[in-house]
């Protein structure tokens, strides 16, 4: 007898009575029509398979490779959400159920179903009607919450707040909840639970939202009453945007300076009482408009009783702005000055002109000689070089204007009579920089 019994029991293992292990679809049901973008339940029965979850492979038209599709992953709860892409494509489709990790027999799979796309005749938002039919309670009809941003295939940075945004005009709905869902994961993530509704909250992704393609996001905004509701389209997460590194590019400056022209002079006689009357010789013409004038004056005579002297030192003071190329790279300046006029008389009776009257100007920054220059004849121009000093100003950390003054090259010409005045156009600053 007790061989009898053991050799039906090794019989009905062997023919997968007793432990027969299997996985049976559920839903979608045969020619079933699911429609891209809702989210759908895929429901399964589990018969004796012990997997803690199941992976969930969707195939087009049959169960091959080649037309393998998606796979979803879940608890091998017998059900699972899922939210169909709005760029999901039509056509027909099978699922395949399989246990999570494998087991022998664990495995299950649809019927054909199709996937469409729905005819939605508005998308407008509805706000909850009330309406009574004769002999009808009244019937609550569920309102949508439209969500007007984030907006469809928007992208958004980690770590850098986003604005979420909805019309709030909810009853008497105080209160919402807010979900970060993704085309795979219908339930999502409750980022705000129980919200103010005042139709706008800013949220701060976090690095470890970051999607990807097939996985994109969208909120979902929910009343505690799930009275209202509403979805957000799908939008991207992404990585810090990284500005790339400015390029620095070579750049021209030409500046018009500001100037003064100053003079100092000594003029007088003795005696004083014999000198009262005396007319004093001009030293030389006005300068024109934007002209400079540098260079000096010096006569002297007797007139009836009066000895008398005049003595004249003129200089030009010239103001540049340089705040634009401040903190720069300086990799040229120079000035460049065109002579107008020379006017030169050496001591009467000598040949001493060259003497008291050469060809050079000089140029200062506040009381130190920087550089000379030279022009021979009128028309001509000369160019200086100012590399250091421009370089200097733009480095330091005073104001943005500097000023240079140009003095003619005789300071003192021991009270000898001698006139050696020059007028210049106004110079020009040019400043290559790089920016």
């Amino acid at each position: 007898m007790k061989k009898s019994i053991l050799l039906l029991s090794v019989l009905l293992v062997l023919t997968g009575i007793v432990f027969a292990q299997s996985i049976e679809v559920k839903s979608p049901a045969p020619n079933a029509t699911l429609f891209k973008g809702e989210t759908v339940t895929i429901s399964w029965k589990n018969i004796g398979c012990s997997s803690a979850n199941v992976k969930i492979n969707i195939f087009k038209n049959s169960i091959i490779q080649a037309n393998f599709v998606l796979q979803l992953t879940g608890n091998n709860t017998e059900s699972k959400k899922w939210y169909i892409p709005d760029n999901f494509q039509e056509g027909k489709y099978i699922l395949r159920i399989k246990a999570d990790p494998a087991q022998t027999g664990c495995v299950g799979d649809s019927e054909v179903f199709n996937i469409k796309k729905k005819n939605n005749l508005s998308t407008t938002f509805n706000p909850p009607k009330l309406y009574k039919k004769p002999g009808v309670d009244v019937v609550k009809l569920k309102g949508n919450i439209a969500i007007t941003s984030p907006v469809k295939n928007g992208s958004y940075e980690v770590n850098k707040p986003m604005n979420i945004s909805w019309n709030k005009n909810l009853g008497a709905n105080s209160k919402v909840n807010i979900y970060l869902c993704t085309e795979t994961d219908d339930q999502g993530e409750k980022i705000f639970s129980e919200t103010t509704n005042n139709g706008n909250v800013q949220w701060i992704p976090p690095s470890d939202k970051i999607s990807w393609p097939g996985n994109r996001p969208y909120i979902k905004i929910v009343t505690p009453n799930n009275f209202y509701s509403g979805k957000s389209g799908l939008f991207s997460i992404v990585p810090p945007q990284v500005t790339p590194p400015h390029q620095p590019i070579k750049k021209t400056l030409i500046l018009h300076p500001s100037f003064n022209n100053n003079q100092t002079s000594d003029v007088g006689g003795y005696p004083n009482t014999e000198c009262l009357s005396t007319q004093f010789p001009t030293p030389g013409r006005t300068p024109g408009q934007g002209e400079l004038k540098t260079g000096h004056f010096q006569q002297g005579g007797k007139s009836g009783k009066c000895y008398w002297h005049a003595n004249y030192k003129f200089f030009s003071e010239l103001g540049f702005n340089i705040s634009s190329v401040k903190g720069k790279e300086i990799l040229k300046a120079e000035i460049s000055i065109v002579l107008n006029e020379h006017i030169m008389q050496g001591p009467t009776g000598t040949l001493g002109t060259n003497e008291f009257c050469n060809s050079q100007s000089r140029i200062f920054e506040g009381n130190t000689h920087i550089k000379s220059f030279s022009i021979f004849s009128t028309g001509e121009k000369a160019t200086i070089d100012l590399l250091d000093s421009v370089k200097s100003w733009a480095g330091s950390s005073q104001s943005g204007k500097y000023n240079l003054v140009i003095k003619g090259n005789m300071d003192n010409v021991n009270n000898a009579t001698s006139v050696c005045l020059r007028y210049y156009s106004t110079p020009l600053l040019k400043i290559e920089y790089m920016d």
